[in-house]
Protein backbone atom coordinates (compact mmCIF):
# COMPACT_ATOMS: atom_id res chain seq x y z
CA UNK A 1 0.00 0.00 0.00
CA UNK A 2 1.37 3.29 -1.13
CA UNK A 3 0.63 5.48 1.99
CA UNK A 4 1.97 2.83 4.36
CA UNK A 5 4.75 3.26 2.23
CA UNK A 6 5.03 7.15 2.11
CA UNK A 7 4.78 7.04 6.11
CA UNK A 8 7.60 4.88 6.80
CA UNK A 9 9.87 7.15 4.30
CA UNK A 10 8.50 10.31 6.42
CA UNK A 11 8.79 8.69 9.21
CA UNK A 12 12.55 7.75 9.07
CA UNK A 13 13.67 10.92 7.36
CA UNK A 14 11.70 12.75 10.04
CA UNK A 15 13.59 10.95 12.99
CA UNK A 16 16.97 11.44 10.85
CA UNK A 17 16.25 15.16 10.64
CA UNK A 18 17.19 14.26 6.69
CA UNK A 19 14.70 15.99 4.25
CA UNK A 20 13.06 13.85 1.52
CA UNK A 21 11.62 15.17 -1.69
CA UNK A 22 9.54 12.72 -4.22
CA UNK A 23 6.94 12.35 -6.45
CA UNK A 24 4.30 9.26 -7.64
CA UNK A 25 2.86 8.81 -10.60
CA UNK A 26 0.09 6.68 -12.47
CA UNK A 27 0.47 6.53 -16.04
CA UNK A 28 -3.27 6.87 -17.41
CA UNK A 29 -4.24 4.60 -19.95
CA UNK A 30 -0.92 2.68 -19.42
CA UNK A 31 -2.45 -0.70 -20.02
CA UNK A 32 -3.92 0.72 -23.41
CA UNK A 33 -1.07 2.52 -24.66
CA UNK A 34 2.14 0.88 -23.72
CA UNK A 35 4.46 -0.24 -26.48
CA UNK A 36 3.96 -4.55 -27.07
CA UNK A 37 6.54 -4.95 -29.01
CA UNK A 38 9.11 -3.09 -26.96
CA UNK A 39 8.07 -5.03 -23.91
CA UNK A 40 8.40 -8.28 -25.42
CA UNK A 41 12.02 -7.76 -27.05
CA UNK A 42 13.06 -6.71 -23.45
CA UNK A 43 11.43 -9.89 -22.10
CA UNK A 44 13.33 -11.94 -24.81
CA UNK A 45 16.42 -10.07 -24.07
CA UNK A 46 16.45 -10.68 -20.60
CA UNK A 47 15.93 -14.29 -21.29
CA UNK A 48 12.08 -14.90 -21.31
CA UNK A 49 11.33 -18.48 -22.48
CA UNK A 50 10.63 -18.70 -26.29
CA UNK A 51 8.03 -20.68 -25.85
CA UNK A 52 5.68 -18.27 -23.82
CA UNK A 53 6.71 -15.09 -25.78
CA UNK A 54 5.68 -16.69 -28.94
CA UNK A 55 2.21 -17.45 -27.68
CA UNK A 56 1.67 -14.60 -26.20
CA UNK A 57 2.50 -12.78 -28.92
CA UNK A 58 0.35 -15.05 -31.61
CA UNK A 59 -2.15 -14.00 -29.33
CA UNK A 60 -2.18 -10.68 -29.21
CA UNK A 61 -1.81 -10.35 -33.03
CA UNK A 62 -4.64 -12.46 -33.39
CA UNK A 63 -6.91 -10.86 -30.43
CA UNK A 64 -9.86 -8.50 -31.36
CA UNK A 65 -10.93 -5.54 -30.02
CA UNK A 66 -14.06 -3.39 -29.79
CA UNK A 67 -15.89 -0.62 -27.69
CA UNK A 68 -18.59 -0.79 -26.21
CA UNK A 69 -20.85 2.59 -25.84
CA UNK A 70 -24.25 2.93 -24.28
CA UNK A 71 -25.15 -0.80 -24.85
CA UNK A 72 -23.75 -0.53 -28.64
CA UNK A 73 -20.52 -2.90 -29.72
CA UNK A 74 -18.43 -1.00 -32.23
CA UNK A 75 -16.84 -3.02 -34.89
CA UNK A 76 -14.11 -5.37 -33.80
CA UNK A 77 -10.32 -4.44 -34.95
CA UNK A 78 -6.71 -5.32 -34.40
CA UNK A 79 -4.62 -2.92 -31.78
CA UNK A 80 -0.74 -2.80 -31.69
CA UNK A 81 -0.32 -1.41 -28.65
CA UNK A 82 -1.14 -2.19 -25.23
CA UNK A 83 -2.20 -5.04 -23.08
CA UNK A 84 -5.62 -6.43 -21.62
CA UNK A 85 -5.97 -6.05 -18.01
CA UNK A 86 -6.42 -8.94 -15.81
CA UNK A 87 -4.15 -11.02 -17.93
CA UNK A 88 -0.96 -11.67 -15.71
CA UNK A 89 1.49 -11.91 -18.38
CA UNK A 90 0.33 -7.84 -19.11
CA UNK A 91 1.76 -7.20 -15.45
CA UNK A 92 5.20 -9.12 -16.97
CA UNK A 93 4.99 -6.99 -19.78
CA UNK A 94 4.26 -3.57 -17.88
CA UNK A 95 6.66 -4.27 -15.30
CA UNK A 96 9.54 -5.01 -18.12
CA UNK A 97 8.90 -1.06 -18.99
CA UNK A 98 8.60 -0.04 -16.13
CA UNK A 99 12.12 -2.00 -15.27
CA UNK A 100 13.64 0.35 -17.70
CA UNK A 101 11.76 3.60 -16.47
CA UNK A 102 13.56 3.02 -13.11
CA UNK A 103 16.87 2.13 -14.01
CA UNK A 104 16.92 5.86 -16.22
CA UNK A 105 15.51 6.97 -13.16
CA UNK A 106 18.44 5.83 -11.21
CA UNK A 107 21.32 6.56 -13.28
CA UNK A 108 20.06 9.81 -14.91
CA UNK A 109 18.20 11.65 -12.13
CA UNK A 110 20.10 9.90 -9.34
CA UNK A 111 16.78 9.35 -7.30
CA UNK A 112 15.70 6.33 -5.28
CA UNK A 113 12.42 4.82 -7.90
CA UNK A 114 9.39 2.42 -6.92
CA UNK A 115 6.68 1.03 -9.46
CA UNK A 116 4.99 -1.66 -10.17
CA UNK A 117 2.93 -1.82 -13.31
CA UNK A 118 1.15 1.37 -14.35
CA UNK A 119 2.22 2.84 -10.77
CA UNK A 120 5.79 4.64 -10.13
CA UNK A 121 7.32 6.89 -7.93
CA UNK A 122 10.86 8.32 -6.81
CA UNK A 123 12.20 9.95 -3.75
CA UNK A 124 15.68 11.58 -2.56
CA UNK A 125 16.83 12.62 0.72
CA UNK A 126 18.97 15.38 1.48
CA UNK A 127 18.97 19.36 1.14
CA UNK A 128 19.58 19.75 -2.41
CA UNK A 129 17.19 17.09 -3.67
CA UNK A 130 15.07 19.43 -5.72
CA UNK A 131 16.94 19.27 -9.19
CA UNK A 132 16.86 15.38 -8.58
CA UNK A 133 13.35 15.82 -8.16
CA UNK A 134 13.20 17.76 -11.32
CA UNK A 135 14.62 15.69 -13.58
CA UNK A 136 13.10 12.79 -12.58
CA UNK A 137 9.84 14.35 -13.44
CA UNK A 138 11.07 15.51 -16.56
CA UNK A 139 12.66 11.64 -17.67
CA UNK A 140 9.37 10.39 -16.44
CA UNK A 141 7.09 12.30 -18.88
CA UNK A 142 9.79 11.46 -21.79
CA UNK A 143 9.39 7.39 -20.94
CA UNK A 144 5.56 7.45 -20.82
CA UNK A 145 5.56 9.19 -24.29
CA UNK A 146 8.60 6.51 -25.41
CA UNK A 147 6.67 3.64 -24.18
Amino acid sequence: DIWYRVALLLERHLLMGVPLQGADLDYIKCFDRSARDLADALLRHWGADARVMAALEGFYKRALRSFLLGGALGRASFSSNGFFQGDALSMMRLNALMTVWGAVMEEEAGVEPHGYADDGGFTKAGPAATASIEKASTLSLECGELT
